[in-house]
């Protein structure tokens, strides 16, 4: 049995949630005070436009991500022929691949996704058709090492472009009553 320090009612243990930084392992509120205690803050943050809803944010920066990469791609263009049109290019891994560059662009940091774009070399579709078919030859020296960072530059331009005025992410908790 636990007091919580809300409602001051006393409770059985299952009703509050885990903390490991607390000596009994437990949050100091119940669910049901926490649960009202987080709707209104969120209610607070909403009214005041100082918060978007998850699915906002996530939209926004992947339409942000996805403008930079084609940008980066159009840019760049294809390390065989003179392909520039971003719809035609593909990044073709030269070692070991974690996951494609555009499957990270919702889920990634921009580190991971520079990363991943540094392991690649931008081909235009028939081109990278040629090198699965070993056709062509990529040289080894052809990474987008030194041109990933340009991506970076591309996302933080295109994301104070278009963040909305009025418009800022709250993160972090802030403290409790």
């Amino acid at each position: 049995m636990k007091k919580c320090q809300t409602c001051q009612q006393v409770k059985d243990l299952v009703e509050f949630h885990k903390n490991k930084s607390s000596k009994d392992g437990l949050q100091k509120f119940c669910k049901s005070c926490n649960k009202d205690y987080t709707l209104a803050y969120y209610h607070r943050l909403k009214d005041k436009g100082l918060r978007e809803t998850y699915s906002e944010r996530s939209k926004r920066r992947y339409k942000t991500f996805t403008a930079a990469l084609n940008k980066f791609k159009s840019d760049f263009g294809c390390l065989f022929c003179d392909e520039k049109e971003a719809i035609c290019l593909d990044f073709h891994h030269l070692k070991q691949k974690d996951r494609d560059v555009s499957s990270w662009l919702k889920a990634k940091s921009i580190d991971k996704i520079v990363d991943e774009i540094a392991r690649c070399v931008l081909l235009c579709a028939n081109c990278h058709r040629k090198v699965h078919a070993n056709i062509l030859i990529v040289p080894e020296q052809s990474q987008l090492c030194e041109k990933a960072n340009v991506f970076r530059e591309y996302c933080e331009r295109t994301r104070n472009e278009e963040t909305p005025e009025g418009v800022r992410e709250v993160s972090g908790q802030q403290e409790r009553r």
